[in-house]
């Protein structure tokens, strides 16, 4: 908002959203669109008068029914690509804006998500956060940021499910001893705490590159590794309590079952896998061929 938005939108918003005093949302994904984006079905389309009307559906909305504005991403028209896709601002009180009922989630509940429904709502040319042509380009920003957050929460979650796994493995008896003074405990443990630490490194690092010519990659890498970190974490963890680990007052089920879920969200294992691909293919590109040795193939 502060870095594209118009400047009366800017003057609406910007000082209440940068306090915490209203929350915004974005929106990209819909029902029959996630991590292709360019298929998406919400249209946008400029009236006469210079508003612009809009309909479609988005879903997997975080903040539904409860941010006070939505930085919406629309395609312009039915050309297939990216090239007409722009990004909205739509005030929650804007007459057409409406949201299902919340999503049951096994783990996620602690935040609102519903899909939200865009029935002929019309706003202001000031709402153009990014006009046609860039919208996409917005909305990738956003999703590297959403990538190091989810790593960052990630950490958390290893911290805990490692903290409780050692409280309880310090105290349990077992072979004349405690079950932290098993070989085999504190290898399983120990590679937990590597991975925390190799974790923490890989967010702060790709925080430190949003915003440059490497974020995009750099957060990839984050959601990559530090989710499957995580859930890796949190099964290891409930092994070394066994059976006990099933026991929902120890809270591993629950930190389990959030690692699978953030491996999904902003973005699969799969599609940062797509990303760093690429950029390994344009790396590759760069790179001068290899000498053929001698010999080596010859008749």
């Amino acid at each position: 908002v502060c870095g594209y938005g118009t400047e009366a939108f800017k003057e609406a918003w910007a000082r209440d959203l940068t306090s915490g005093r209203k929350l915004a949302n974005f929106a990209l994904t819909e029902p029959q669109s996630g991590s292709d984006a360019t298929t998406m079905y919400s249209r946008a389309t400029i009236n006469g008068d210079g508003t612009w009307t809009i309909n479609g559906k988005k879903a997997w909305v975080s903040l539904a029914g409860e941010a006070d504005v939505y930085l919406t991403v629309v395609k312009t028209s039915d050309t297939p690509g990216h090239g007409d896709m722009a990004m909205i601002a739509i005030p929650k009180d804007t007459p057409g804006l409406s949201f299902g009922p919340l999503y049951d989630t096994p783990s996620y509940n602690f935040l609102p998500l519903a899909e939200m429904f865009l029935d002929n709502v019309t706003v202001s040319e000031d709402n153009i956060i990014l006009p046609v042509g860039q919208g996409l380009q917005g909305a990738l920003m956003a999703i590297d940021i959403a990538r190091v957050s989810i790593a960052s929460g990630c950490c958390g979650l290893m911290q805990a499910a490692l903290d409780t796994a050692l409280a309880y493995a310090k105290n349990r008896k077992m072979f004349g001893g405690v079950n932290l003074d098993l070989e085999g405990i504190q290898w399983m443990l120990g590679e937990v705490a590597t991975e925390l630490e190799a974790s923490r490194h890989l967010y702060r690092a790709a925080a430190g590159a949003l915003g440059t010519p490497e974020g995009p990659v750099m957060a990839a890498h984050a959601k990559r590794f530090v989710p499957d970190a995580a859930l890796k974490a949190a099964t290891t963890c409930t092994q070394v309590l066994g059976g006990s680990g099933l026991l929902r007052p120890y809270g591993l089920d629950r930190l389990t079952l959030l690692a699978e879920m953030l491996r999904i969200v902003d973005g699969t294992t799969e599609i940062s896998r797509v990303v760093i691909g690429r950029a390994l293919q344009k790396r590759a590109r760069e790179l001068p061929d290899l000498p053929i040795p001698k010999g080596y193939g010859e008749a």
